[in-house]
């Protein structure tokens, strides 16, 4: 099955409250039929990883409307697989992008932001599920490594990078997914699974989008995941450094309702996370750094979900929602707060 991308363009100032579709069904001139990761260092300027049935890659978009000016740049290593998922650029020549590597390979650094250079000594099987520039030349990405998972920090533009990994089975039952990082010393991560198929020919990307290996397509599932002939069930969990990831601490645990995706911070103790799963999309919202309290349940009989939140402020976010009743019942909203979650709009 192929799918291509609902895309949209959101205002990012600290005034502005609007997004719009550039692209309606059935998505016709979607010049990257699958974007699954995007980092745009200009208005003008866009990095997408991505790509369609033929094949993956990183594409820089000139144009913001996504119509044209849409190149697909040189990504160079020997990993056998370059299955990219995610892409951090801190202008427009200098980034990483990231995905699944095997055997070597799996994180990649560009200069000129033309070519990408494979990051060195990744042996291995390497999991970058997210990418983040955290300025000044340094970058960050959450996922796994040889059997470790939690965090992994560059402080010279991407060329290594060093683990800060949580403990071995620290959070065996919830496998690292996203992370914020609104200091040197201070980062969190979440963590959370889904009920899966056990298909060795698959790779989930979440409860609703797969990668089959075998035909190098994606595949969309709708509806409960129950009722799908799954196994296991979901688990979520947020966990927390305060010494730039020497140890870890588990600050929230849950089984059995949603997984952890996105989370990001307007300081190092005001946070917020999403979180998605059979009851619907999940808002978590923690206002010390310490205690996560849901603030907003979305969609809950829609099949509603939910793979990113934005922090302007300690006050204004923005949730990036989506719905899938059916195939031709689905689609996205974007939701903005101004009051710290108490009301969205």
């Amino acid at each position: 099955m192929r799918f291509a991308a609902l895309l949209g363009a959101c205002a990012v100032t600290q005034a502005a409250s609007e997004c719009k579709d550039l692209f309606a069904p059935p998505f016709t001139g979607v010049p990257i039929q699958i974007m699954l990761g995007i980092s745009c260092p200009a208005v003008d300027m866009c990095f997408v990883a991505g790509g369609n049935s033929a094949g993956y890659g990183v594409y820089q978009v000139g144009d913001p409307t996504f119509k044209s000016g849409v190149k697909q740049l040189a990504v160079n290593g020997k990993s056998p697989m370059k299955l990219l998922m995610t892409t951090a650029m801190e202008d427009s020549t200098h980034g990483v992008v990231g995905g699944l590597g095997l055997l070597i390979g799996g994180t990649y650094y560009t200069v000129d932001g033309q070519t990408f250079e494979s990051s060195t000594f990744e042996y291995g099987l390497v999991t970058t599920q997210a990418a983040y520039t955290l300025g000044g030349g340094h970058f960050a990405y959450v996922g796994s490594y040889n059997g470790h998972q939690g965090a992994a920090i560059s402080t010279n533009g991407g060329v290594s990078y060093k683990g800060a990994w949580w403990p071995k089975n620290f959070s065996a039952d919830a496998p690292a997914r996203y992370g914020a990082f609104p200091s040197d010393s201070t980062m969190y991560v979440t963590g959370g699974t889904w009920p899966q198929d056990n298909q060795s020919d698959t790779r989930d990307m979440s409860s609703r989008v797969r990668f089959n290996t075998n035909t190098g397509k994606h595949e969309v599932r709708m509806g409960a995941r129950a009722n799908q002939g799954t196994t296991g069930e979901f688990t979520a969990a947020i966990t927390k450094s305060t010494d730039g990831g020497a140890t870890w601490k588990v600050q929230y645990h849950n089984t059995g309702k949603f997984y952890f995706n996105g989370i990001h911070c307007a300081s190092a103790t005001v946070c917020m996370a999403v979180a998605e799963g059979d009851t619907g999309a999940h808002v978590f919202k923690t206002e010390d750094g310490e205690t996560w309290k849901e603030i907003l349940v979305w969609g809950n009989t829609t099949g509603g979900s939910a793979m990113d939140v934005k922090m302007l402020s300690e006050t204004e976010a923005w949730v990036g929602f989506a719905f899938a009743v059916s195939t031709l019942n689905s689609g996205a909203v974007m939701a903005h707060t101004t009051d710290g979650g108490k009301t969205w709009d």
